[in-house]
């Protein structure tokens, strides 16, 4: 009983700092990895927009495509690059892929975007036309030299591969736990299921947290996976790009090395439990032969061969039983005593009424 209750105790204490733990632990990756995707998202738009200084104004295609060959090294953050004039149209790429040159992008959501903010935006995800692949658009607006709106240079970030997410799928938390990016319009960017990448997260009544986080809301919670498992979250915002980290840990795996701890304390109690029996059942007898002898000492006052009892212990409790039994025994003793007395004098007085009675019958029946 005694360990069960130790150990239902360490459970639950247990818990408590475990959860508190792996929030704090949660807490703090979910900002780093939204801090690292964040500064990938900067350097990303600060080499657009040197590329943009380097390209100028100008719309000639052979020029612009000259300064994109020239700076290739951009192939090691972008699957690609693309010029865009003020009309939309794509006039120049790098990595050449043919059919993208003479696009129309002006009624694609990113080009809007740009024209309309005048600052570096990142897409909302598409499937490539030519890859079939999900991917985003990192662009920063081009201008002329009145300040006007003058198209966009962009970068082409594939959302199946490339180094942006790199980090995410080496998280480790434990079996079950990983990482996850979603657009605050509810697109899901990376999840380590792939098929999961370009569709939308779950309604707000699966996850209320998840659609507080869409919003802006950061900070860490127990919520829903999509499997229906509880686990616990924790958000964080990449707000140059509109995007939201999430951190997810299932409970149960979260408590696993907590689990794993108790069952071997669970054993290692168990035997240790069975060997001190024998002693405790000693020890329980030892404590307890001082009411035996106050048992035999109470019957033998019953039976009349003891006048109290005394009991040879330390024990405060038992002697204040001893000495209440005493004190009601000598009250008893007395009460009996005074009863004798009283039976007595009332059995002398009879027989002296017995005696007139019958002196008063026999000298009536001499006269007769």
């Amino acid at each position: 009983m005694v360990v069960t209750l130790l150990l239902g105790m360490s459970w639950q204490l247990g818990k408590t700092m475990v959860h508190d733990t792996n929030m704090s632990h949660l807490r703090y990756e979910a900002t780093l990895l939204a801090d690292e995707v964040t500064q990938q998202i900067e350097l990303r738009f600060q080499a657009l927009e040197r590329l943009r200084e380097t390209i100028g104004s100008t719309d000639d295609a052979t020029w612009v495509s000259y300064q994109l060959q020239n700076n290739d090294a951009l192939s090691a953050w972008f699957e690609g690059i693309v010029v865009a004039n003020r009309e939309g149209e794509i006039i120049a790429d790098w990595p050449a892929v043919v059919g993208r040159v003479g696009l129309q992008t002006a009624e694609l959501e990113y080009f809007r975007m740009l024209r309309g903010s005048r600052r570096p935006y990142v897409s909302e995800p598409f499937v490539g036309r030519a890859s079939g692949m999900p991917m985003v658009l990192v662009g920063v607006p081009r201008f002329n030299e009145e300040g006007d709106f003058d198209g966009l240079v962009g970068g082409i970030v594939s959302l199946a591969s490339g180094g942006m997410f790199s980090r995410l799928a080496k998280v480790r938390l434990g079996e079950k736990g990983y990482a996850g990016v979603a657009t605050a319009t509810g697109k899901i960017l990376y999840h380590p299921n792939a098929a999961l990448v370009n569709n939308s997260v779950p309604d707000k009544s699966f996850n209320p947290w998840l659609d507080l986080a869409l919003d802006g809301w950061e900070g860490d919670t127990v919520g829903k996976l999509m499997n229906g498992q509880m686990a616990l979250q924790s958000y964080a915002q990449v707000w140059p790009a509109g995007w939201i980290v999430g951190l997810y840990l299932p409970i149960d795996q979260a408590q696993l090395p907590l689990a794993d701890f108790i069952r071997k304390l669970w054993w290692l109690w168990l035997p240790l439990a069975i060997l001190m029996l024998p002693l405790l059942w000693w020890l329980l007898g030892r404590v307890l032969s001082p009411l035996k002898h106050l048992e035999k000492q109470i019957g033998e006052v019953g039976r009349g061969h003891r006048e109290d009892v005394s009991l040879a212990t330390n024990m405060q409790e038992l002697q204040q039983v001893a000495g209440t039994f005493n004190r009601v025994e000598k009250n008893d003793s007395s009460c009996l005593a005074t009863f004798k007395s009283v039976r007595h004098f009332l059995i002398l007085c009879l027989m002296r009424r017995l005696k007139v009675c019958l002196s008063l019958i026999f000298g009536a029946i001499l006269r007769i």
